[in-house]
């Protein structure tokens, strides 16, 4: 078999070998990327809250308040609600605004000073397009 033969038949070996490789990662790929088609349903059970009972045993706080002493029951209790304000009988004071300042005096201002046209760039055309002929002191360096 010669060298040439030999060549073009690995040739289509690989290329036949990377088009099945390629054509089965591309498909890989592309089914992972598409959802199920029935996509699972996660139930997660939340309990539910207890009910109040009228049983006060039933209740997990039972407190049971002990009998005051004779001597606490003519003492008012520690927790009343203290003396409502009185109402107000002037109306409340209101700030006055603050007086705006006086504008200011109007500044004349002059026409600004026409500025000269100044070519920035380095190419040898004027602002009226025309061309200018290059002086000797014009050269430009090819040693770049």
């Amino acid at each position: 078999m010669s060298n040439a033969l030999r060549t073009t038949a690995l040739v289509v070996v690989a290329v036949v070998l990377g088009l099945v490789l390629g054509y089965t990662v591309t498909q890989a790929f592309s089914r992972t990327a598409e959802p199920a088609e029935d996509p699972a349903i996660i139930v997660t059970a939340v309990p539910a809250a207890p009910t109040p009972s009228a049983t006060p045993s039933a209740s997990p706080i039972a407190t049971i308040s002990p009998t005051p002493l004779p001597t606490e029951i003519s003492k008012p209790p520690a927790e009343t609600n203290p003396p409502a304000p009185k109402p107000a009988t002037t109306a409340p004071k209101t700030v006055a605004a603050p007086k705006p300042k006086p504008a200011a005096a109007k500044k004349t201002v002059s026409a600004p000073k026409p500025q000269p046209v100044y070519d920035d760039d380095d190419d040898e055309w004027d602002d009226d397009d025309e061309w200018d002929e290059p002086d000797d002191d014009d050269e430009v360096d090819d040693d770049d």
